[in-house]
């Protein structure tokens, strides 16, 4: 996901503003395939996909495994979140 601010939008020309629109990629849900914007309920895969959480909702049905649509990796999603210093 990019993200840009610009404080001064009066100095930018029309082209200007075109050529960094062309460079913006969207991010489309790859099981809907519209895009994902903002305010929209996401669910992040761990392999850092992202989907509509509305369209992932039933991959979710087999509890506490998760199988990746896009890359196959697999997670348990109830696994331990803490992490000792060592390990990192």
């Amino acid at each position: 996901m990019r993200i840009e601010l610009n404080d001064n939008e009066k100095d930018y020309s029309s082209q200007q503003y075109k050529k960094v629109n062309e460079d913006v990629h969207v991010e489309e849900c790859c099981i809907c395939l519209y895009a994902i914007a903002p305010f929209q309920a996401l669910f992040v895969a761990p392999c850092s996909h992202t989907f509509h959480y509305k369209c992932l909702r039933p991959l979710l049905a087999n509890h506490p495994g998760f199988v990746c649509p896009l890359c196959r990796h697999y997670s348990d999603l109830d696994a331990n979140v803490s992490v000792e210093v060592e390990e990192t």
